[in-house]
């Protein structure tokens, strides 16, 4: 093969990978320019939290699927008997009888059932169990928010019996067996009353990170191309 053809074939090869490569760059180009900037970072943004909190929804079932097996299993058990001991964890969801010291107050109330199910106020005491342990007693129900000052309310260390679980707000809640007249005993925690619709909430975070996804997708196609 003459030098000439050797020349003339190499600088075709070049021109070819020349080719190559800037279809390369304009192909790369063309989606960038496809790429809506803010839309973008709102994706980057949000599509992580979305579902970040339906992951953390299917957790939250898990925890309060174990939280009502261990309500119904621990309707089973005998009664604790503490005396004036703190309440221990194996307290969650049983019958206790405690010891609690009551200092004189003014009890807070917040909406309640009384064991027959009829909606009103249900009225607390802050106590404390062993002397240290703070305890909400619920110490009774009345259909009126000012029905408690009739009754003779409980002021330093009685033994008191009902259902212990953990509280909301880092406090056990003991709902009294009994409820010095005029109130009715509150209507204790039980499975049906505990809500678990976490599984839906989770359905409805990917829900919507597959709605924002989907909007992107068509943000992107319908990008106006390089060039037009």
């Amino acid at each position: 093969m003459s030098g000439a053809a050797i020349s003339a074939r190499r600088s075709a090869i070049e021109d070819k990978a020349l080719t190559t490569k800037a279809k390369r760059v304009s192909g790369g180009s063309r989606l960038k320019s496809r790429l809506p900037l803010l839309p973008s970072l709102f994706l980057l943004l949000v599509l992580p939290m979305l579902i970040g909190l339906g992951v953390w929804q299917l957790q939250r079932m898990q925890w309060k699927n174990g939280l009502l097996a261990q309500m119904a299993a621990a309707t089973d058990k005998p009664p604790l008997l503490l005396g004036n001991s703190p309440l221990p964890d194996e307290a969650a969801f049983r019958q206790v009888q405690v010891i609690l010291q009551c200092p004189p107050q003014e009890p807070g109330a917040e909406a309640g059932r009384n064991r027959q199910g009829q909606t009103g106020w249900a009225f607390f005491l802050d106590c404390r169990a062993g002397g240290v342990q703070p305890v909400k007693l619920m110490i009774g129900w009345h259909d009126r928010a000012e029905g408690w000052r009739q009754a003779l309310l409980p002021t330093g260390s009685h033994l008191f019996s009902g259902l212990a679980a953990p509280g909301h707000d880092n406090r056990w809640r003991l709902t009294a067996a009994m409820a010095p007249l005029p109130l009715l005993p509150v209507a204790p925690p039980v499975p049906a009353d505990i809500p678990n619709n976490h599984f839906a909430y989770a359905i409805q975070w990917f829900a919507f990170a597959g709605v924002l996804l989907a909007i992107y997708i068509l943000l992107v196609r319908k990008a106006p191309k390089a060039g037009e």
